[in-house]
C-alpha cells in the first residue's frame, strides 16, 4: 500500500507539472486540471513546474473529463 501511495503521489505531481507547462497553449484545460487537483492558486509560471511542490495529504476533486468525446458533441449538435 505504501508503494502505491508513492506512485500515485508522483503521478499527481506529474499531472500538476504538466498543467503548468501547457498553460500557455491550453489555458482553459490547464485551469480545469488545476481546479480538479484543488490547488490553492492558479499556477502558470515556469517556476511553478518544479518537482516536489508538496501535495502531501492533499485531497483532489472528483475527476471530470477535460475533453468530451466527439460522439457526445455530435449528439448535442443534433438536438
Amino acid at each position: 500500500a505504501e508503494r502505491l501511495n508513492v506512485i500515485l503521489a508522483h503521478l499527481i505531481e506529474t499531472v500538476r507539472r504538466l498543467s503548468v507547462l501547457i498553460a500557455s497553449a491550453l489555458p482553459i484545460s490547464s485551469q480545469r486540471i488545476q481546479e480538479q487537483l484543488a490547488l490553492p492558486s492558479l499556477q502558470t509560471r515556469l517556476e511553478d513546474a518544479t518537482f516536489g511542490s508538496s501535495l502531501a495529504g492533499h485531497q483532489i476533486q472528483k475527476p471530470k473529463p477535460l475533453f468530451p468525446r466527439l460522439e457526445h458533441l455530435e449528439n448535442e449538435e443534433k438536438k
